[in-house]
């Protein structure tokens, strides 16, 4: 899938961040001392797919005489290999399924902002619009409000029985595919809840465990004294490595404190971490860790891909990983502890979830996957609504869905015991042979539903899902909702301010945790210029937009 993400995530004893990957290397791996609380390896079951109702038969063709309609298609991954979508051989098939030619509209990678906005300068827009991570100015009711795409409500109804299914999934769903103001304003990318597994976490050196005798740390005093005997009895000083934010994507480590590294909810109520309390104490502890030596004192300037390749699996055992790099996912975690073996063959990397204040507070945040993401709208200058609706369905229905993930039956995959599964050169990561392979594959990264037994059958090593189980554990109750949206005069007050407001908040992290400020001097005059900053009308707007969102 995609959905990369910004920031620099990584330690070896340490921190890592994974971003997801659709194909894991396979081989063996050393096996792990298990720590409590984690799944043993090998002892993972491939969860089974679940959701609603999605036996309703789409009537295929959908139309008696070839029909032609046009796509705005922010993304694909197969352009590498085709130039044309129509060229592949799954578009081909889904074609003479559905009598539909679609004519696919790629934009260049790194340019779909601006290929759209000109598209839509020009009032000359294509039938559908996939959009992929393109933002969505106003949000979609200012859209249908200006007479850009239109509200689908009555559409659903009529002609998607398979998407309005998969909207009653849960309440999520319900709410994420509802705008404020009551409008079905596309069709969303979807999957069953609680939605994909969370592709990245913490992970930490279980043969430095191991060596000092500790068990995985839990809490914030756990860390500090694994940190301190990694330094002591092993002579690994510097062993956390920070982003070079100060903050971790997903507030581990300042969540340990009841607070986010930025917006968070306390039962409804929005606020920003770095005015809490809780925020106070986060400062005054990476501060004491890193004049302890505990942190990685070059955090700041690390590099990632020559940090990571030229130590890793040295004794230093110091990276920093990028969460937007494939390979280092959930089943990078299993890559890595290959990662030279020969030189170190003790390494083991294993997963753990963000450390909580004591044994009786759990931290609540941590990163998840919301099971509802990218818009595909239909414009007002499409002349079959109807249509285009009854063609997006057909992918949130079963025989859609499978398609779009495994291809043509006989040719991609098979039917074994009455689930799809892919034939062996599927499986291949022989880049020699990705082109054949990108002729049927991900199409499902689209509008429609996500099947995650293809995820599964593809991760042939399952101490992948040691991961995947032990991330899925923490909490989140305090994250923010996904699907929020902001009124275009919010949304103007919030850009103005916000984006200096969180340079300012890492900036004086930073001078903290290097000893450059007093915290105790400086901490009241931090808050004050926070307040004339403008952050309590930001909050404001976070706290208006999740009002209306709790309301859908």
């Amino acid at each position: 899938m995609k959905k990369a993400f910004i920031f620099l995530l990584a330690f070896i004893m340490v921190f890592a961040i994974f971003s997801g990957c659709k194909e894991s290397e396979t081989g063996t791996s050393p096996e792990p001392t298990a720590t409590p609380g984690s799944p043993t390896p090998g002892g993972s079951k491939q969860p089974a797919e679940q959701g609603p109702d999605l036996s309703k038969e789409t009537v295929l063709p959908l139309v008696e005489e070839k029909y032609n309609m046009t796509a705005f298609w922010a993304y694909d991954t197969a352009t590498t290999y085709f130039t044309d979508m129509n060229d592949r051989r799954i578009t081909q098939y889904i074609e003479e399924l559905t009598n539909i030619h679609m004519d696919y509209q790629i934009p260049p990678q790194g340019m779909e902002n601006e290929t759209f906005s000109l598209m839509i300068t020009s009032n000359d827009w294509t039938d559908i619009m996939w959009m992929n991570d393109i933002p969505i100015t106003g949000g979609p009711d200012k859209w249908i409000a200006d007479g850009i795409i239109l509200r689908l409500n009555e559409l659903i109804d009529a002609y998607a029985p398979n998407y309005k299914a998969m909207r009653e999934w849960s309440d999520v769903h319900k709410k994420e595919t509802i705008t404020d103001e009551g409008n079905i304003a596309g069709m969303r990318f979807v999957t069953t809840y609680p939605g994909e597994p969370p592709w990245t976490g913490i992970g930490i050196r279980q043969d430095w465990l191991d060596k000092v005798g500790m068990p995985a740390p839990v809490t914030i005093d756990d860390w500090y004294r694994v940190l301190t005997a990694f330094k002591e009895q092993l002579g690994k000083a510097n062993s956390l490595m920070l982003p070079p934010t100060g903050f971790f994507y997903s507030s581990e480590f300042v969540s340990a404190f009841g607070v986010g590294k930025s917006f968070y909810q306390d039962n409804g109520v929005v606020k920003y971490g770095p005015l809490e309390p809780g925020f106070k104490e986060y400062l005054a502890t990476m501060a004491k860790w890193f004049a302890e030596d505990l942190i990685y004192r070059d955090f700041m300037t690390a590099e990632n891909n020559t940090t990571f390749w030229s130590v890793f699996g040295y004794d230093e055992g110091i990276i920093s990983a990028s969460h937007t790099m494939w390979p280092f996912c959930a089943d990078g975690m299993i890559s890595y502890n290959r990662v030279d073996a020969e030189k170190n063959p003790d390494f083991w990397l294993t997963p753990v979830n963000p450390p909580w204040r004591d044994e009786n507070t759990p931290a609540g945040l941590s990163y998840v996957q919301s099971p509802v993401r990218d818009y595909t709208f239909v414009s007002t200058q499409c002349e079959r609504p109807d249509l285009a609706v009854r063609w997006l369905d057909w992918r949130y229905s079963w025989e859609g869905a499978v398609t779009c993930e495994y291809g043509i039956e006989g040719e991609s995959f098979d039917y074994v015991d009455g689930k799809p599964v892919f034939r062996d050169f599927m499986l291949d990561t022989n880049s020699d042979t990705a082109a054949e392979r990108y002729n049927y594959m991900y199409m499902g990264d689209k509008p429609g539903w996500y099947l995650y037994d293809k995820m599964w059958e593809t991760m042939a090593n399952q101490n992948v899902f040691i991961a995947y189980e032990t991330w899925q554990q923490a909490p989140h109750h305090q994250n923010m909702p996904d699907g929020l949206t902001m009124t275009a005069e919010e949304s103007g007050v919030y850009n103005k301010n916000i984006i200096d407001i969180e340079t300012y908040v890492q900036e004086y992290t930073i001078n903290i945790m290097f000893g450059n400020r007093k915290l105790e001097d400086t901490y009241d005059e931090f808050i004050s210029r926070l307040k004339s900053m403008g952050i309590d009308e930001c909050i404001a707007a976070q706290q208006a937009a999740l009002d209306r969102y709790n309301a859908r």
